[in-house]
């Protein structure tokens, strides 16, 4: 559990961190920039930026290892604490998706280091494509995992909750 409380202390001020600086940066220039590979238009994405932009748009990839080096681990414990809570046919498929979350932070770095390449050319170089792919997985073994946890979590306690006795006393 101590594991859980360090990683959850660390998030929030990294996640502060990216909030600000998204800030600086046009609305939802991050996620345009991540999958801009996969509409094939990041050259023109780029040109839309100014020098100081793409400073902050650097800077938000850097944190942004910070970052996955806390959303994998946390997601695979998170999941990992679920696991004993849901009925035997779910448990695997938990574990499963748990291990899934490492693969998230793998893609993350992936698609983060091809990024990198990207805004440092100022042009596409046939990179952007595989990082938009990387994000594009990053985000659906996210989205899954974060739905699995809140639903069997979520039936979890419903479970709990129906099992206990309304009252103890007399």
């Amino acid at each position: 559990m101590g594991a859980l409380y360090a990683l959850l202390a660390l998030l929030a001020p990294t996640l502060y961190g990216m909030g600000a600086i998204a800030q600086a940066l046009p609305p939802n220039a991050v996620l345009d920039f991540e999958f801009c590979g996969l509409e094939r238009n990041c050259y023109v994405f780029l040109q839309t930026l100014s020098p100081t932009q793409r400073d902050w748009m650097m800077a938000s990839l850097g944190l942004d290892y910070l970052l996955m080096a806390l959303y994998a681990p946390l997601g695979w414990v998170l999941l990992r604490l679920l696991e004993p809570a849901l009925p035997v046919r779910w448990r695997r498929a938990t574990r499963v998706l748990a291990w899934a979350m490492w693969l998230a932070g793998l893609a993350d770095a992936m698609e983060n280091a091809l990024l990198i390449q990207v805004l440092a050319a100022g042009a596409d170089r046939g990179l952007a494509w595989p990082a938009g792919l990387c994000a594009a997985i990053k985000f659906a073994l996210l989205a899954i995992g974060l739905l699995w946890w809140l639903g069997f979590g979520a039936a979890a306690l419903w479970r709990c909750w129906r099992q206990r006795p309304l009252s103890t006393t007399a």
